[in-house]
C-alpha cells in the first residue's frame, strides 16, 4: 500500500499532471492549426494521417484525465500552502487556455469541412441536374437528320 501523501505533495503532483495534460493539448492545438491549412489546400491523404496522429494524442489526454481524477478529488479536500495552491491554479489556467484554443480551432476546421462538403454536394446536384436535362433532350445523342424533301421526278 502506498504511503499517504500530504496536501502539498498532492498539489505538486496534481500541478505536474495538469501541466502534462496541457502539453498534450498544446500538441493537439498545433495539429489543429496544421489541419486548417491542409483542409484549405485539399490534401486529403495528409489530412487522414494528421487525424490519426491527433486521435492518438486525444487518447493520451483521456488517459491522463482519468489518472488525474483521483488526484483532483484529493486536491479539492487538501489544505495546501498558498504557494502550492497558486501553482495548481496556474496549471489549471494554462490547461483551460490551451483547451479553449483547441476548441476554437476545431470549430473553425469543422466549419471549413462543412463548407467543402456543401460545395461538393452543390457540384453533385448541378451535375445530376445536367444529366437529367441531357437525358430529357435525347441524352446528347441526336438522331441523324432525315431528309424531308426528295428530288424524285414524278
Amino acid at each position: 500500500m502506498a504511503a499517504p501523501i500530504g496536501p502539498d505533495q498532492c498539489g505538486e503532483l496534481f500541478a505536474r499532471q495538469l501541466a502534462e495534460q496541457a502539453d498534450v493539448c498544446a500538441k493537439i492545438m498545433a495539429l489543429s492549426e496544421r489541419q486548417r491549412k491542409i483542409v484549405e489546400e485539399r490534401r486529403e491523404g495528409e489530412l487522414l494521417e494528421l487525424l490519426a496522429d491527433k486521435q492518438r494524442l486525444i487518447d493520451r489526454h483521456e488517459t491522463l484525465m482519468k489518472k488525474t481524477q483521483e488526484l483532483r478529488e484529493r486536491w479539492e479536500r487538501a489544505r495546501a500552502r498558498a504557494a502550492t495552491r497558486d501553482k495548481v491554479e496556474k496549471a489549471w489556467e494554462r490547461l483551460r487556455d490551451v483547451l479553449n484554443e483547441v476548441v476554437r480551432l476545431e470549430d473553425a476546421s469543422r466549419a471549413m469541412l462543412q463548407d467543402a462538403k456543401d460545395k461538393v454536394s452543390r457540384d453533385i446536384n448541378r451535375i445530376q441536374r445536367g444529366k437529367i436535362a441531357n437525358k430529357a433532350y435525347g441524352g446528347g445523342r441526336l438522331p441523324p437528320p432525315q431528309a424531308r424533301f426528295s428530288d424524285r421526278k414524278g
